[in-house]
Formats: structure tokens, sequence, C-alpha cells
């Protein structure tokens, strides 16, 4: 089942994070969290601007205690299922404390 939501505002590749979190409150990527957050929807897929993704999910869904950053995620096939590969680029200045809450938020 689908359902179409609508937002009346677009964030574009070429925003910088910072334009996106503060001047479109009714974008696309901030409905779409917002639904996740309120458990009416169950994933967000995006092709959009990875930066403004992170920054608002990080705004609207916060973070899990113990937990600095968001990470994306996706499911790589291998011979017997999946495996779950963990930041995927969008941090590009990580510490081992991030690198370990990565590790938490996979396991």
């Amino acid at each position: 089942r689908l359902t179409i939501v609508p937002a009346a505002e677009v964030i574009t590749m070429d925003e910088r994070p910072s334009q996106a979190l503060r001047g479109k409150p009714d974008s696309s990527m901030r409905v779409a969290l917002q639904l996740l957050r309120d458990d009416k929807a169950q994933a967000v897929v995006s092709a959009g601007n990875t930066g403004a993704l992170m920054a608002l999910s990080r705004h609207v869904l916060k973070t899990l205690p113990g937990i600095d950053r968001p990470a994306m995620v996706a499911a790589i096939p291998t011979r017997r299922g999946y495996c779950q590969l963990l930041d995927l680029g969008a941090n590009v200045d990580c510490s081992a404390e991030h690198l370990f809450q990565f590790a938490v938020m996979g396991s």
C-alpha cells in the first residue's frame, strides 16, 4: 500500500544542509522523516541531497542514547542472504568512537 503525502518544498542537490534544515520546513525529505517518526511510514528512501537528509534525520528523528550521528545503511547481497553495511560515506571524518557507535548500530 502506498499513500501520497503532499510536500510543498524540494531540497535541491546543491543546497547546503543548513539551508535545508532552517529554510525548508515543508520539504519532501522533512515530511517523509516526520511520517517515519510518527509511525506513519516504515522507511524513508531518498535519491536526493545526502547531506540534507543526514542533517534532517538527526534533527527530526534524533539519535539513540550514546550515538552521536546517524549512519546510512545498505543491504549488500551475499551467498547466504544479505550483509548490512553501515556508514556509506556521509560521515567523512569519523573518530574511533564513531566507528564503534556504527558497529553498535549494526549489531
